[in-house]
């Protein structure tokens, strides 16, 4: 059984179960607006004979956790839409409804539609979320308004009277826009972050034990250029690649700072509803969440899907899975990302 919080004004602790696991369940781009009265997108003949709206991707959220039973719930961003009417704060409560009614730890990043309605900043939205029980999200380092969610949390082993961390999960806010007058699309790590991902790595790396820094795992929303050069690798590519990948047109150099850390072993990231796979890249999984919500786009006749990740050996090993929204929520690709393998056909 899990332990949670251990006052109860702290937030939770995560910590490895008894037999060496930790579960980390990925919810990827809900787009939650306006509740029962969101319209679906994308959806196929036989589903639209039954009523949809957001409340089938809360629906779906609470069928995972049935399953799975993850220690972790990590919330990739476009959590709602904010740009599709409803109030921002009503719609952050159904968003995360799933985690807080089950009581189970939740972290969660901004994707680019998250703050879009311009009623709430994303420093508003992070007080709410980080005020929420059972978060364990946090606003980071202050690098203004449109960069709020940096943060690091350390999963120590299951000994409730020690504080050794087994596993590091990095969280950061892949902004959305590009400010810049001469590059279009989309916004990217910048520089304070990369500087700060790289004093965290070397804060961590200090108080492990020589040479045994814990593996390390990265989650944000819009993935980084490397996932075009991973992809191309289609011989070692698990899962569907069923869209453009939208990634900015600036390489900032996060994805050199991450292989040099020499710690992170997966990143997972969500942005692109049409893409699921995992890509080896420089010796780390680059991989997709698939999208979640039905009050957006995806492709008719590809389910709704989450994926989630078991962390085994306290921290050692890293395996994936997804499941779809279908009658049994099927299990798709499973698969392990450290050491990297692809499944047999």
């Amino acid at each position: 059984k899990r332990k949670l919080k251990e006052k109860d004004t702290d937030p939770p602790v995560l910590r490895f179960r008894e037999d060496g696991t930790f579960t980390i369940l990925q919810v990827a781009d809900q787009h939650i607006s306006i509740g029962k009265y969101a319209i679906c997108d994308d959806i196929d003949d036989e589903q639209r004979q039954y009523p949809c709206s957001d409340l089938n991707t809360t629906a779906f959220v609470n069928r995972m956790i049935d399953l799975e039973d993850p220690d972790l719930i990590v919330f990739t961003g476009d959590n709602v839409y904010g740009n599709h009417g409803g109030h921002p704060i009503e719609a952050l409560e159904l968003a995360f409804s799933a985690a807080i009614d089950r009581e189970i730890p939740w972290a969660a990043v901004f994707g680019n539609h998250d703050d879009m309605s311009l009623a709430l900043t994303r420093t508003d939205m992070m007080e709410w979320i980080s005020s929420q029980p059972f978060s364990v999200s946090s606003a980071g380092p202050d690098f203004g308004d449109l960069c709020v969610g940096n943060y690091r949390l350390n999963v120590l082993e299951n000994d409730i009277n020690s504080n050794v961390s087994l596993l590091t999960l990095y969280f950061l806010d892949s902004r959305a826009y590009s400010e810049e007058d001469d590059i279009d699309g989309y916004d990217w790590i910048h520089q304070n972050q990369i500087d700060w991902f790289n004093n965290q790595v070397q804060e961590v790396i200090n108080n492990s034990l020589p040479n045994l820094p814990p593996n390390a795992m990265g989650f944000w929303h819009i993935p980084i250029p490397e996932y075009n050069n991973a992809s191309d690798n289609i011989n070692e590519t698990v899962g569907y690649h069923g869209e453009t990948i939208c990634s900015p047109q600036y390489n900032s150099g996060f994805g050199n700072a991450l292989i040099q850390s020499n710690t992170i072993r997966t990143v997972s990231v969500g942005h692109d509803h049409n893409n699921n796979f995992c890509s080896p890249y420089e010796g780390i999984a680059l991989c997709y969440g698939g999208g979640t919500g039905y009050g957006t786009y995806g492709e008719v006749g590809l389910s709704r899907m989450e994926r989630i990740f078991k962390v085994t050996q306290e921290g050692a090993s890293i395996s994936s899975h997804k499941r779809l929204d279908d009658t049994d929520c099927t299990v798709y690709n499973n698969q392990t990302l450290y050491p990297f393998q692809v499944p047999p056909n």
